[in-house]
C-alpha cells in the first residue's frame, strides 16, 4: 500500500493509501490545492496540474475550484474521461454529472495551462 499523502476529512481525516490497482498515472508528489478540504473531499496540486479527490458523492452537477489559473483540460483520471468546463475570472467550474464513486475516491485532474 501507498499513502496518497491526502486525508479524508468525511472520514476524520484517516490517511487514504493505495493499493496497486489505482492507476499508473495517481498524482503523487503533490501539495495542498487551491482549495481548503470540504466535506466531499480535497484538491492537491503540482506544478502543472490541480487534482481534485472527491471522497462523497455530490448532490450538484458543477464543482467552481476557486484561483488565479487557467486550465487547459479536465478529465476524471483511471479512465481520460474529458469532462466538460468553464474557465471564470477567479476559478473554474467543472461539470460533475455522472461521475461516480468507485474505491476510496474519484480523482479529476485540471492540467494547468502555460
Amino acid at each position: 500500500m501507498v499513502y496518497s499523502g491526502t486525508k479524508n476529512p468525511s472520514k476524520n481525516n484517516e490517511p487514504i493509501f493505495y493499493t496497486a490497482e489505482k492507476p499508473a498515472e495517481f498524482p503523487g508528489g503533490t501539495r495542498g490545492g487551491p482549495l481548503a478540504p470540504q466535506s466531499w473531499g480535497v484538491t492537491t496540486q503540482d506544478a502543472k496540474h490541480i487534482y481534485v479527490h472527491l471522497f462523497k458523492q455530490r448532490n450538484q452537477s458543477g464543482l467552481f475550484i476557486p484561483g488565479n489559473f487557467k486550465a487547459k483540460k479536465v478529465s476524471l483520471m483511471g479512465s481520460n474521461t474529458s469532462l466538460p468546463f468553464n474557465i471564470r475570472n477567479n476559478g473554474v467550474l467543472i461539470d460533475t454529472k455522472g461521475i461516480e464513486l468507485k474505491g476510496p475516491d474519484a480523482i479529476i485532474s485540471i492540467e494547468l495551462a502555460p
